[in-house]
């Protein structure tokens, strides 16, 4: 069954200028932090500057022992690689300035971007928290903490920084944004709309802002809202593949399979490694009855990601269930199924429903029963009573089929 993720990505503006990642020829960049003052050298070894200690700096390229740097105010230059530590393992240098200056709040807000890149949120927000104590000005600081409170599920406090950053003049989109996102995941959608009402006003092209909104109007149930979103996000970046899967999905809640599967294939022309675009195209192709186009998608999708478990209960699914028969295969069938329970250690009824079905097509019912109940015991009570059917024609001896049987 189509099965797709929405994220709405919750964005942060890292603390400090700290310089961007950056790529040579042979050399991924990354962030660095100075163990001590060192003399910064043109390529003919001349003094062109220094680098104090604990500064934060980018290594943009190496060479033997040498660094080729850039510091947050732009200056490039070499320094040896003993002078520098990389930032995930900078937490002692700055316990020690922390040691030497205790109420100075830079050092704690530096320690926090540690604990950050390491993904210790919980050991960030403290850092922040003391910073912002000890009369930590920049409102960076504020929105940056609300996100790693997000990120813990804080979403209480999270809305509180960026209450805060607001009010205090923080006027980005990515505050509101963030809120938006903080909002949504305590399925106030309304207030999640309100901001990103407030970010499309102010940017009347972003189709990021479009897309975001579209998410929460789905989610509020308002499906044509959604794909007028959608719509107008594909509309300012033809290429946004997140709005194009996006309103795909919605078409398809709607019923109007061919467009699901007009946009989807449009995100395989732009993207052809997206097994969820081949999954999702797949089971649109099954519903209008293209089960030879839904089944090479199936298996286009497993064979780009061998770990996907949706892709091989759908493939599952028809091979076991399809009305049709020269596409049915019970033995086929029964090695996704099992894959798929596999893969999602058989924590999903859908995954259990397949494999059921996939036993029934091959005439073991014994097996078909036993996990036929098994989805029962986990299905809410909504969808209990369609499979407790399904479990009674197991009994009766007889395989399950999806639609109109030849």
């Amino acid at each position: 069954m189509i099965r797709t993720i929405i994220v709405l990505a919750i964005v942060g503006y890292i603390v400090f200028s700290v310089i961007g990642i950056a790529r040579s020829e042979d050399h991924t960049a990354y962030v660095a932090v100075a163990r001590q003052k060192a003399t910064l050298r043109d390529p003919d070894q001349k003094v062109i500057g220094s680098i104090g200690k604990a500064e934060i700096v980018t290594v943009l390229a190496k060479e033997d022992r040498r660094c080729f740097i850039q510091t947050p105010t732009g200056t490039t230059g070499w320094v040896h690689d003993h002078y520098l530590v990389e930032l995930t393992q900078a937490e002692p240098i700055f316990d020690g300035m922390i040691r030497a200056k205790p109420n100075d709040p830079i050092w704690y807000a530096m320690r926090s971007l540690v604990y950050e890149q390491r993904g210790d949120n919980e050991k960030a927000i403290r850092d922040m928290s003391r910073a912002i104590e000890l009369g930590h000005t920049d409102l960076n600081m504020l929105v940056n903490r609300g996100m790693l409170q997000a990120a813990i599920g804080k979403f209480d406090a999270a809305i509180s920084d960026y209450n805060t950053a607001i009010r205090r003049g923080f006027t980005s989109p990515v505050v509101y944004t963030n809120r938006a996102a903080a909002f949504l995941a305590k399925k106030d959608v309304d207030r999640a709309i309100a901001d990103f009402d407030h970010v499309i006003r102010q940017h009347p092209t972003r189709s990021s802002a479009y897309y975001q909104r579209g998410v929460a109007h789905r989610q509020k149930g308002s499906i044509d809202r959604a794909i007028a979103d959608f719509s107008t996000a594909i509309k300012h970046d033809a290429k946004n593949i997140e709005a194009l899967n996006a309103r795909g999905y919605s078409w398809f809640l709607k019923g109007d399979h061919e467009r699901a599967i007009a946009d989807f294939s449009t995100v395989i022309k732009q993207d052809a490694g997206s097994a969820i675009a081949f999954n999702n195209r797949g089971f649109n192709r099954q519903q209008i009855g293209d089960y030879q186009g839904a089944l090479e998608d199936y298996e286009q999708a497993i064979l780009i990601e061998p770990e996907y478990g949706l892709a091989y209960q759908n493939k599952a699914w028809l091979l076991a269930s399809c009305p049709v028969k020269k596409w049915r295969d019970g033995q086929t069938a029964l090695a996704a199924a099992k894959k798929a329970c596999e893969l999602g250690k058989h924590q999903f009824p859908s995954d259990l429903k397949a494999l059921a079905a996939a036993h029934a097509e091959l005439g073991d019912f014994e097996e078909a029963i036993k996990w036929q109940q098994k989805v029962l015991a986990q299905v809410d009570a909504e969808t209990r009573q369609a499979e407790q059917q399904m479990l009674d024609l197991y009994r009766a001896g007889k395989p399950y089929r999806f639609g109109s049987v030849d």
